[in-house]
């Protein structure tokens, strides 16, 4: 103190440091439950870990559930609307235990209580209360029993009633609460049918968490629109992975596998029913009937004793003495001869070609928008045109190529180039067939599952299980073929036999969630029929398939072949419609599709350098364009506008093709041989019409060539004898003098065009060049003389002066143009 110094308190606040709020929304996610802590997450000091610590737990990901915080406890997760029932069931049941129990509960405290009062005496039970808990353990069971029993208001003053007069009170309650639990009793037993049927009729249901989302997707997901925009976005993705631009381009876009025939015929079955039991005319049925049948034996080359034997199902053993048959022996019946493949196939040409006369005579009683056959192009016609070669080819030296060495060999691969309504169709076949194949390969294990299910004893005692499915005849047993039976259902349910309801209910019981795909059958039968329908109407969709069928009854084919047919097909088509080629390989029963662009080979399966060069050469010489060759990167050699616009038949002259080229076999180079060359020698000049012009527009076209400054008469003109010049002439003669006069005289240079006549000869009025020797009688003399003095030369043929001026050492002339005199004498006359 005595120097000053105060000792004051140092208050020192604790301040809590607060680690900051990670976001874990921005950190990279993995699934919708897993987030990726940042390095500096990760890495942060830890003094509590040793080194094993380190090396075992997790630093690296956080769960982070995204349907709920950690604040909001349990929620469970239903998956679809029946789980959600049974979620409910279960709240009413515990619902109704919890209010039975507890009632239960406070009629043994009142019981109690209501002995002990009813040994009391008068003056004890006046002077007797109750405490909170009413002597037991619990202080709110009892209360919340009155008031569910009693209502809210009234409850209270029942609670009050049994703590300040019990000897009353509790005898009245008792019996209310007795008179209640009997009550709940009776209806929990009602309700426990209620729930018990609920149950039955929801529990597959609820198991089966992807059929009710796969039928709203399915609809969708077989659309038109929607399988041309899968298989081009495949397209796309396939073109975006290439690494290089010099890559080939990916061919086919979707591959699948046809190997199981008798799976073919099970849909022929199914299509059979649903057009028997369709609303389609007589004639339309036996149409869509035979098309599919031909269609099976065209491009599966299935034999048509068992097609028709499935369709007919005249009986089962015979059918399956068939399938069998075909199982065994599919080598050497799914390819007959040519002539035999040939004669089955005539069917369907003669349905599409009888499809094709009905109704070029319905046009003709009536109008329809449908095409007729008159309106079609000529597809022969624009075939040949197209199949012309504008180049002759040459084997290279005196051996034959490779190609005509080894011939034509057997085809093992089928192409099908069809428009978007075929695509869609083949896409349902594969779709129905490729759902059956899975049903199929399930049928071993899904029987041993049923056989081998058994109910509790109590369920069978008390009857719990149902027997709905078995008293319908719609259950699926498991000592037969459950295959068979799935497809016996899905007859019955195209026929209208069995409600949708009760098929899909046997399949979930049998299958459980497995067989969610058949639950759609029906709907993609129908979609698979319309889309035949409309093949069948359609005469340039029918000539499609009727191409098909020439190609696939030809044993060998070569790239022209392929190239032709694509033509022919494409020429069926509009510009802006899209074209699809589905190609069959019989050696494995493959089938690839392949979204055709303008700039798509043909053919895209040359695997040699040598197989690349011939088919570019067969593209190249063909009057088509070249395959292969982006038309936008192609640049023509000379400007159009020098190409005179008339019609080929006019051309009238002598043309002779002599010119070689080769082309190089690994760059496609082309080079033009020595000593060869093509000619064309035209007869007519020029034989566009003169346009028919009136006698004043000729008139009016010679007095402004007569006018013109250049050619006309003022030409001829001197320009000394222009008024303008002379008075500016003479007013320098009197202002400054003769020698001023002169030198502007001499700064004066006029240039003559010398006019000849109609009939003056060209070659009087040609000027020689300086330096060359004239001829005795010169035509233009060119005379020098000295500075002061003017020659005047007057020319004896045209009377046209030429004045020299005397500083000049060269004479310029202007010859008239041979054209100039043309168009002048056409005007004259």
């Amino acid at each position: 103190m005595f120097v000053g110094y105060e000792d004051k308190p140092q208050r020192i606040e604790n301040i809590t440091f607060k680690k900051h709020q990670l976001e874990l929304s921005l950190c990279k996610a993995f699934g919708p439950s897993y987030r990726q802590l940042p390095k500096s997450e990760t890495f942060m000091p830890c003094s509590g870990r040793d080194e094993m610590c380190w090396e075992v737990l997790n630093d690296e990901w956080v769960g982070h559930p995204t349907w709920a915080s950690e604040d909001s406890g349990f929620i469970a997760h239903r998956k679809n609307q029946y789980e959600e029932i049974l979620f409910k069931i279960e709240e009413e049941r515990l619902e109704f235990d919890y209010h039975m129990e507890a009632n239960l509960r406070t009629i043994q405290t009142l019981e109690t209580i209501a002995n002990r009062i009813a040994n009391m005496t008068p003056e004890q039970k006046a002077s007797f209360k109750l405490p909170e808990d009413l002597g037991h353990t619990s202080s709110t069971i009892y209360k919340k029993v009155i008031r569910k029993i009693y209502d809210k208001d009234r409850g209270f003053e029942v609670i009050d009633a049994l703590h300040e007069n019990p000897a009353i009170a509790v005898p009245v309650v008792l019996k209310r609460l007795k008179q209640k639990d009997e009550e709940w009793k009776r209806s929990h037993r009602e309700w426990n049918k209620v729930w018990r049927e609920m149950e039955q009729k929801v529990f597959y249901k609820s198991l089966d968490h992807l059929g009710l989302t796969f039928k709203q997707a399915d609809k969708k997901l077989l659309t038109a629109k929607q399988l041309v925009s899968e298989i081009s976005t495949v397209k796309v993705e396939q073109q975006n992975k290439r690494l290089h631009p010099l890559t080939p381009k990916p061919q086919e876009q979707l591959q699948y596998k046809f190997d199981e025939p008798i799976v073919l015929l099970d849909i022929l079955k199914l299509v059979t029913v649903f057009i028997k039991s369709s609303n389609y005319s007589v004639n339309d049925r036996e149409k869509l009937s035979y098309f599919f049948q031909s269609f099976l034996t065209l491009f599966f080359k299935l034999p048509k004793e068992t097609i028709a034997a499935a369709a007919s199902e005249k009986s089962d053993g015979k059918a399956e003495e068939d399938s069998e048959s075909l199982t065994e022996s599919q080598g050497d019946q799914l390819g007959p001869n040519p002539k035999k493949r040939h004669r089955d196939t005539d069917l369907l040409r003669d349905v599409l070609k009888k499809q094709s006369r009905a109704k070029k005579d319905d046009t003709t009683e009536s109008p329809s928008p449908v095409v007729s056959d008159s309106d079609e192009p000529d597809v022969s016609h624009e075939a040949d045109k197209s199949s012309e070669l504008w180049i002759k080819t040459l084997p290279r030296g005196e051996e034959p190529s490779s190609s005509e060495q080894q011939g034509p060999e057997k085809r093992d691969k089928f192409n099908l180039f069809c428009n978007t309504t075929i695509y869609v169709f083949f896409r349902h076949l594969r779709t129905l067939y490729e759902r059956l194949v899975e049903i199929k390969a399930m049928n071993k294990a899904v029987g041993e599952e049923i056989r081998s299910r058994k109910l509790p004893q109590f369920a069978k005692d008390l009857n719990l299980s149902s027997h709905q499915l078995e008293d319908m005849g719609v259950e699926i047993k498991g000592d037969k073929d459950c295959y068979k039976q799935v497809l016996d259902l899905a007859e019955r349910l195209i026929e209208g036999e069995v409600e949708h309801q009760w098929y899909e209910e046997s399949l979930r019981q049998a299958y459980r969630n497995r067989a969610y795909k058949m639950y759609t059958v029906d709907k993609l039968v129908q979609s698979m029929v319309k889309h035949m329908h409309t093949i069948v109407s359609d005469s340039r969709t029918s000539e499609m398939i009727v191409l098909f069928e020439a190609d696939r009854a030809q044993t060998t084919s070569t790239a022209k072949d392929q190239i032709l047919y694509r033509i022919k097909v494409r020429s069926l088509m509009s510009t802006d419609e899209n074209m699809f080629k589905i190609a069959l390989r019989e050696s494995d029963s493959s089938v690839s599709i392949q979204f055709v662009s303008l700039d798509d080979l043909t053919i895209n399966d040359q695997q040699s350098a040598e197989e690349k060069y011939n088919y570019y050469v067969t593209s190249y010489v063909m009057s088509y364009p070249t395959e292969g060759v982006p038309a936008s990167k192609l640049n023509l050699p000379f400007s159009k506008s020098f190409i005179e616009n008339i019609e080929e038949e006019d051309c009238d002259g002598l043309a002779r093709s002599g010119l070689k080229v080769s082309v190089c076999e690994n760059s496609f180079r082309l080079f033009f041989e020595a000593d060869s060359h093509d000619e064309y020698t035209a007869n007519t000049v020029f034989n566009k019409k003169p346009e028919e012009t009136s006698k004043k527009d000729r008139l009016e076209g010679l007095k402004a060539l007569l006018d013109n400054e250049e050619i006309g008469w003022k030409s001829s003109l001197d320009k000394r004898t222009d008024p303008k010049v002379l008075e500016e002439r003479a007013n320098i003669l009197i202002s400054k003098g003769a020698s001023a006069y002169l030198e502007s005289e001499n700064l004066i240079t006029t240039k003559s065009v010398q006019e000849s006549a109609p009939d003056v000869d060209m070659e009087d009025v040609a000027v020689p060049a300086s330096g060359e020797e004239t001829s005795s009688e010169p035509k233009h003399p060119a005379t020098t003389t000295d500075g002061e003095a003017d020659a005047t030369i007057l020319h004896e043929q045209n009377d046209t002066t030429v004045q020299q001026d005397a500083n000049d050492t060269t004479t310029e002339d202007t010859t008239i143009h041979q054209e100039d005199h043309t168009m002048i004498a056409n005007q004259d006359e």
